[in-house]
């Protein structure tokens, strides 16, 4: 996928309600990690997904309704899957103890997975807080590369934590272990848009080097809260990111007011646009969280997908 293929993008949402909204039996479902029918074992679509009561597990014929496939035997936070050869690595934060490890998880067909395997522990980062989050696995020039967010904020009005950095480690193999890690971005307190948090992350590989997609968070003078924009990155050497422009703002009101948590990017061939699943919060009390989805379009009109749910 080349650059020109993230660029100039104008992006419409696909409902104004969300795709996976809140529910009860789905508590806090955020941070959509999601696999492609060309990527997975069956065809179908799949979304891992944490929630208070762990990983969750949601299959689609169509990307668009959404059943549960069950919850995951083990907790995580920011999962990523990552597609190599005949293996599926599943990524995802640890957090336990006071600090948090980066692990990976191998699956054949993305239902039971092997014991996890610890690629990252949040006390090797010099100068950390310890805590550790958004694990993505890139090949890059013959080695490989374990993209992560450190420094977390503390929690905003709505309950919600971020991250202050971005980082990557490296190791020869995609099993690591991975070491000499590198930061690549970092908050900037005079950036208009992300003045607070550059916030979750997630990368996609390109033919001339890597996008990234951050959550970014800043301070509302006026309303004296956090807001959220979903901002692209680009860089031809996955080191010097240079921020290309904000995808979205996130609403003043309704199901994703309290601003957007997460999100993550998949290319649809037949539709030539992309999909982007965000998970965001609302502006209860409690924050509930849903899922919802844009869809890329270029000269105001934008490319809504032929199937229908």
């Amino acid at each position: 996928m080349a650059f020109k293929a993230l660029e100039g993008l104008d992006w419409f949402p696909f409902s104004d309600d969300p795709l996976i909204p809140h529910a009860w039996y789905l508590p806090r479902l955020e941070a959509p990690a999601l696999v492609s029918p060309s990527d997975s074992p069956d065809g179908s679509w799949h979304l891992f997904a944490r929630s208070w009561a762990g990983l969750q597990h949601l299959t689609s014929s169509n990307g668009i309704a959404w059943t549960p496939a069950g919850r995951l035997s083990f907790q995580g936070r920011n999962p990523h899957v990552t597609h190599v050869g005949a293996l599926w690595y599943l990524t995802y934060e640890a957090r336990m103890q006071g600090r948090s490890t980066l692990v990976s998880r191998t699956s054949g067909d993305l239902l039971s997975f092997s014991p996890e395997r610890v690629l990252l522990d949040g006390g090797d980062l010099e100068g950390s807080d310890g805590f550790l989050s958004c694990p993505v696995l890139l090949s890059v020039e013959g080695s490989w590369r374990l993209y992560f967010t450190s420094r977390r904020t503390e929690k905003d009005e709505t309950g919600w934590e971020s991250w202050r950095e971005l980082w990557y480690a490296s190791s020869p193999g995609i099993d690591g272990p991975y070491r000499r890690p590198v930061r690549v971005l970092e908050t900037d307190p005079d950036d208009p848009l992300a003045n607070m948090a550059i916030g979750t992350a997630t990368l996609v590989e390109c033919q001339e080097g890597v996008a990234a997609l951050t959550c970014g968070r800043r301070w509302n003078t006026r309303s004296r809260s956090c807001d959220s924009s979903l901002m692209l990155w680009l860089s031809k050497d996955g080191v010097h990111f240079f921020k290309e422009e904000e995808l979205v703002p996130m609403p003043r009101w309704g199901w994703a007011s309290g601003g957007v948590t997460q999100a993550s990017l998949v290319w649809q061939e037949r539709e030539r646009c992309w999909y982007c699943y965000y998970a965001a919060v609302d502006r209860s009390p409690i924050g509930h969280v849903s899922i919802g989805l844009l869809i890329s379009g270029r000269n105001g009109q934008p490319e809504f997908p032929s199937q229908t749910v």
